[in-house]
């Protein structure tokens, strides 16, 4: 890490990446960060005319800095993490899960990045900015990580598993198709690895289980989603035949909430179908049929019920 200063803008650069703190107006900083050999002069979307700035103060020292514009603070860390402050008060902080950063509590075993670059296709790159989210403040659609305010179906993102597979019927039924749809969806959103090598497809539960665990596993796959919950209490045998420890090993998420879920070794983490819930939808679907009123489709949310066959991803060695 490297801080230097080039008139009133505070600079570092960590790794491949370069960033530019520069004061902006009286109480405002502007962040400008690229893997370029050098910034460019646009303003983009700055486009009214700024004034000055007011009392701009830069302070380096031994692995850490600050940048300050009247009432507002900037302070980096070590690893390049920037912490927001407005007079003197904690705002904002970018999220940062990585071995690199000395002053993160969480788990670093995640590996995301405050800033996360993105290729685009023909040239230049996306560039995402996550922030810790802060309580009381449901603030939505800004890049901040709302555990605590949203319903997050993505508890596999969060044991930081990056290989997760998929062993599902074939592809002949809309239900089918769509639960396959969602599982590559939620790994674009998440930005985790996408390969058909993690994605076994098959008629009869038993044979297809024991033709493709072996393959998801010597792909290196440490969670792996099934289209039913039949097919996950499946997997769980063939696992114990084969001396694989769920969770410890191995996490395994089912669909539907079978009632025998709750008692399988372990029990089952699944995506329950509220069946009262898909009742009351298809008398209301039906008398709209008989009274020839025009319907649309109807969607019904399924909550994830987390049990005890998910867990951290094992450590790689």
């Amino acid at each position: 890490m490297r801080f230097w200063q080039e008139g009133q803008s505070l600079l570092y650069k960590h790794g491949y990446e370069t960033v530019m703190i520069t004061p902006w107006g009286k109480n405002a900083l502007r962040v400008r960060a690229t893997k370029y050999p050098r910034f460019t002069e646009n303003d983009w979307a700055l486009e009214e005319q700024v004034l000055a700035a007011g009392n701009v103060e830069i302070v380096t020292g031994a692995g850490e800095a600050k940048v300050t514009n009247g009432r507002l603070c900037i302070k980096v860390d070590a690893s390049g993490i920037m912490t927001f402050y407005r007079d003197g008060k904690k705002i904002l902080k970018e999220y940062h899960r990585d071995y690199d950063q000395p002053s993160c509590r969480e788990s670093r075993c995640l590996k995301i990045r405050g800033r996360e670059y993105k290729a685009i296709v023909g040239g230049d790159y996306a560039l995402k900015v996550r922030f810790e989210s802060n309580d009381k403040e449901k603030i939505y659609g800004m890049g901040q990580y709302q555990q605590s305010y949203l319903d997050l179906k993505g508890c596999t993102l969060e044991l930081a598993h990056k290989k997760i597979g998929l062993i599902s019927g074939p592809l002949d039924s809309y239900i089918l198709k769509a639960r396959y749809h969602a599982y590559f969806n939620a790994l674009e959103k998440y930005g985790l690895e996408i390969s058909e090598d993690y994605i076994g497809l098959g008629y009869y539960v038993s044979e297809s289980t024991r033709k493709y665990i072996p393959k998801l596993l010597e792909q290196g796959v440490t969670a792996i989603l099934f289209s039913h919950d039949v097919r996950a209490i499946s997997a769980i045998a063939e696992f114990d035949d084969r001396d694989i420890r769920i969770p410890d090993d191995i996490s395994i998420v089912g669909f539907d909430d079978l009632p025998m879920t709750a008692y399988t070794t372990p029990p089952l983490t699944t995506v329950r179908q509220d069946r009262i819930a898909l009742g009351q939808c298809g008398f209301y679907a039906l008398s709209c049929l008989l009274n020839h009123v025009t319907i649309g489709s109807i969607l019904l949310r399924a909550p994830l019920i987390i049990r005890g066959s998910t867990g951290p991803a094992p450590r790689q060695e």
